[in-house]
């Protein structure tokens, strides 16, 4: 090792290259301050001597293809020779590198003195060696500009990762936050589209506690039929994955099935329930359409839970395919879709729930329960032995 007296040097430098044996045996390269270029005929060993470089500072690329072809290099031309290199660190100390085939690169000094430092101890010595496929795959791809790029500030570009990774963990969990609060939201928002169909049941109670302060009350509403008028006209549809539907579906019966929006009131012991849609056949059949779109599984999954409290109902559930996995058996109720619902296969699914002979069967039975509109005029029959439905 030897301290030089001149001014220390902004970067690493490579003072000169000597190979010992094999096909360049002999050959001596002192490398000038500033740049150097190396012109020779094809084959003279112009990039044997900068692949040489790049084996005895083990400055090898990432790419195993690359890795391969410079080792495959080094072993036709090096034989059982060896490689030194004399290096110059950016304090001005010098060293010289040597390394030999299948062995490490070991760091000695200018007497030939092993020193004990390693090329891996941080920031002793580095070198940013490219080969010609390396420049022209830069020169082509924005990524890897970008790359060259880092390395000229290593230190801050690996404070900022530290920082992308701190905040993406942060996402996450943000993530899985909202995720839970999305499915409160729409049931919440069920239950508000729910409260103006409750104005054209029959006989219902409304109860509220109000806290004010330290004052306590609690408010009793009770409603018969007639006092007050339903005008239940749905224009907003919870999604537009909804509002294509019903226009693909249109106003004319799609084989005999014509579509109403939220027009019933499902109700099982405390709980309401309003489908998206209802499908009314001209031979009297009606069934229940609810959509569970773009949702998240949590909220499907509590969809699906919700309509199973209404298991006599003719109520089909509209889901992606993506949610199957949860059933080793697809339930006859459930329909599936890829990215949008075709009428054809809704047409078959209303058939599947409710069957003409089936539909026939209830008729014919003795207990019957009316269903009717807003303004109380009957719109069908289905049998008592279902569970509640009112027409809003």
């Amino acid at each position: 090792m030897t301290n030089t007296s001149h001014e220390t040097a902004p970067h690493h430098r490579i003072r000169w290259l000597s190979v010992v044996g094999g096909f360049m045996d002999g050959t001596k390269i002192e490398f000038a301050p500033g740049l150097n270029c190396i012109i020779g005929a094809r084959g003279t060993g112009k990039t044997t001597a900068l692949e040489f470089i790049r084996f005895a500072l083990d400055a090898m690329p990432d790419d195993r293809d690359a890795c391969k072809r410079i080792e495959g290099l080094v072993s036709r031309n090096l034989d059982f020779g060896r490689v030194e290199v004399g290096i110059e660190t950016k304090d001005g100390l010098t060293y010289v590198v040597t390394r030999s085939l299948n062995d490490a690169p070991m760091v000695l000094s200018d007497e030939g003195t092993p020193t004990g430092i390693t090329l891996k101890a941080g920031g002793f010595f580095a070198a940013d060696i490219f080969s010609q496929n390396e420049v022209e795959s830069i020169a082509d791809r924005s990524i890897s500009q970008l790359e060259l790029i880092d390395t000229f500030d290593p230190e801050n570009i690996a404070e900022l990762d530290v920082q992308i990774k701190h905040v993406g963990v942060e996402l996450a969990g943000n993530a899985n936050a909202i995720q839970p609060l999305h499915a409160k939201i729409a049931t919440v928002k069920e239950e508000l589209d729910a409260l103006p169909s409750l104005i054209a049941c029959q006989d219902w109670i409304m109860r509220a506690e109000i806290h004010r302060g330290r004052a306590h009350r609690r408010y009793f509403l009770d409603l018969k039929a007639g006092q007050l008028h339903a005008d239940h006209d749905v224009e907003e549809f919870d999604s537009a994955f909804e509002g294509k539907f019903c226009a693909k579906w249109g106003a004319a019966p799609r084989s005999g099935w014509t579509i109403h929006r939220e027009a019933d009131v499902l109700h099982q012991g405390q709980t309401a329930f309003i489908p998206d849609f209802s499908f009314q056949h001209e031979d009297g059949r009606r069934v229940f359409l609810e959509i569970a779109a773009y949702w998240t599984p949590e909220y499907v999954q509590m969809k699906s839970a919700k309509i199973d409290l209404f298991p006599g109902a003719p109520l089909l559930l509209a889901m992606p395919q993506r949610h199957a996995k949860k059933w080793s058996e697809l339930p006859p109720h459930v329909l599936l879709f890829k990215s949008a619902l075709k009428i054809n296969a809704v047409v078959e699914a209303l058939e599947r729930v409710l069957p003409v002979s089936a539909f026939h069967s209830q008729r014919d039975g003795s207990d019957k329960s009316v269903v009717t509109d807003s303004q109380g005029e009957q719109r069908g029959q289905l049998s008592a032995t279902q569970n509640g439905i009112e027409q809003t």
